[in-house]
């Protein structure tokens, strides 16, 4: 820029002074960093949520195997990795905030562990 004045000021805003006299002023790298977080983000949930979405498919063929009176288990525990990809989506596409799927994931994990804590379904004989 010809003439201006590039200085900081003591919040960090750039600022120059032009020859006319007006000051211009913008906060470092404000906008870049927050678009290039959200997108970090974004793409970080979505590849989340396909990861997800593989591992409930190759679980899908353990269960076909099973016996009908063993599989509800299982595919209660898919369901709940279904329902958890879903909300990754739904965080990809900034419809729900970071603390929402937090949440989300904890109550996954607790719903989880309740699944796994039951007692197995007695096998009929």
């Amino acid at each position: 820029m010809s003439g201006g004045v590039l200085r900081r000021d003591e919040v960090g805003r750039c600022v120059v002074a032009v020859q006319t006299g007006e000051l211009i002023t913008r906060r470092r790298g404000s906008t870049g960093r927050r678009l290039g977080g959200y997108l970090r983000r974004s793409r970080t949930a979505q590849l989340e949520a396909e990861f997800l979405d593989r591992l409930v498919d190759a679980e899908l063929e353990f269960i076909r195997r099973l016996p009908v009176h063993l599989r509800s288990k299982p595919a209660e525990a898919l369901a709940v990795l279904v329902m958890l990809a879903q909300s990754h989506r739904h965080y990809a596409q900034g419809w729900i905030s970071r603390r929402e799927l937090r949440g989300r994931a904890e109550s996954s994990i607790t719903a989880l562990d309740v699944l796994r804590d039951e007692p197995a379904p007695e096998q009929l004989a």
